[in-house]
C-alpha cells in the first residue's frame, strides 16, 4: 500500500460442479425442454411434442462453466441447425443456462434464452 501498511487476503479455489461428461445425462430446461445425451455422441431434444435429434460436443471450460454445441441432422444427415448452450453451474446438476438457436435454412439466430436447468 502506499502508507507502507500490508494486508492480507486468502484465495480458495472455485467449486468444482462442472462435471466432465454428460454422456448418459438429461438437461432439462423449463417445462417442456428435455435434451438426453447419448453415449455415442447424438442427442434428442424433446421439446413441447416435438422432437429433435443430432450430434453434440462437451467442452467444460471452467470449475463451474462449460459449453454445449448441438448440431441437428436432418434424415440425410445434413445440417440444418446449431445451438450453443452456456452451462452456468451453481451445484453439481443444476444452474443458469444461456442458449442460443441458429437456423441454417434461413441463417438468422433464433429465440435465446437463459433460465434455469437441472442436469439428472
Amino acid at each position: 500500500n502506499d502508507d507502507r501498511t500490508f494486508s492480507t487476503f486468502v484465495m480458495t479455489p472455485a467449486a468444482h460442479f462442472a462435471p466432465t461428461s454428460i454422456t448418459n445425462t438429461t438437461l432439462s430446461v423449463g417445462t417442456f425442454y428435455n435434451v438426453e445425451f447419448a453415449t455415442n455422441g447424438g442427442f434428442v431434444y424433446n421439446a413441447f411434442f416435438s422432437s429433435y435429434s443430432g450430434t453434440y460436443t462437451y467442452t467444460p471450460y471452467s470449475p463451474a462453466c462449460a459449453m454445449v454445441q448441438l448440431t441437428y441432422l436432418d434424415d440425410s444427415n445434413n445440417i440444418y441447425g446449431l445451438d450453443w448452450l452456456q452451462l452456468n453451474f451453481s451445484a453439481t446438476n443444476s444452474g443458469n443456462i444461456y442458449w442460443n438457436q441458429f437456423d441454417a435454412n434461413t441463417n438468422s439466430l433464433n429465440d435465446p434464452y437463459s433460465g434455469p436447468f437441472s442436469l439428472y
